[in-house]
């Protein structure tokens, strides 16, 4: 009977011990997602403010830009005022 008793405890703490696993991976991966929406929030953020500066660069004169020829044109002429200007 003693021993009934003792596997008893044992399965019951093994069950806790499963609930407590996936309670804990279900919190983990709701930080995952969250922390996942934060950098998708960012990168649009920053696709939003890539997209306004080139709208600028083509109101400036360049015409028919896309977005990666504008951040590298923008980059090229900013290293050579830091160079100039220090």
């Amino acid at each position: 009977m003693k021993k009934l008793i003792g596997r008893s405890d044992i399965e019951d703490a093994l069950q806790r011990l499963e609930t407590v696993t996936v309670e804990e991976s279900r919190m983990a991966t709701t930080e995952v997602l969250k922390d996942f929406h934060d950098v998708k929030n960012t990168l649009n953020a920053f696709g939003d403010k890539l997209q306004d500066v080139h709208e600028k660069v083509k109101d400036i004169g360049y015409k028919d830009i896309n977005g990666a020829q504008t951040v590298a044109q923008l980059l090229a002429t900013s290293t050579t005022l830091n160079v100039l200007y220090g």
